[in-house]
């Protein structure tokens, strides 16, 4: 991959550089923001944690990206003036991934108590599935009812007729 760096603009108000790159990876994957923070760090003679990449474009088809990249004068400073999203898109990807195994282990935990509730609603299913017996026997009892419905139904158009 190969950075150029398309135009630099000193911000002296907020203690940094806005840089617009061009990244070109022809044949190769888009390049992750990490990959363009070493090279920017590298061509601007500053630290890692002192790049953030605010945001990168590809093209498709053409294996080029566009890129919006700022370079403090501090750590401090790009943690003061950035809004929380970037900082954590430019962090380290491994505590990124520490922070959330964590959470996943004590939603493991939550999993087995619902075991025991389904068997609670089984009992409350059971008395809704009793209900639907109910409901079952009754259009049992409404045929009974109709039969005996259609047989004076029968006989009243018998006794018309006569």
């Amino acid at each position: 991959m190969e950075l150029e760096i398309v135009s630099k603009k000193e911000n002296p108000l907020l203690d940094r550089i806005e840089l617009e790159v061009l990244a070109h990876h022809a044949g190769q994957p888009t390049p992750r923001r990490d990959e363009i923070r070493e090279q920017v760090a590298v061509a601007m003679k500053a630290k890692k944690d002192q790049v953030l990449v605010d945001h990168m474009e590809s093209t498709f088809g053409k294996g080029e990206t566009r890129g919006y990249v700022k370079v403090y004068k501090t750590k401090e400073a790009a943690q003061a003036i950035e809004r929380e999203p970037i900082l954590k898109r430019n962090a380290s990807g491994t505590s990124a991934k520490k922070a959330e195994k964590p959470v996943k282990e004590p939603a493991k935990e939550p999993a087995k108590e619902p075991a025991k509730e389904p068997a609670k609603e089984e009992g409350a299913k059971g008395s809704a599935k009793g209900s639907a017996k109910e409901p079952a026997k009754e259009p049992a009892k409404e045929e009974a009812t109709k039969g005996s419905a259609k047989e004076p139904a029968k006989e009243e158009t018998a006794k018309g007729d006569k």
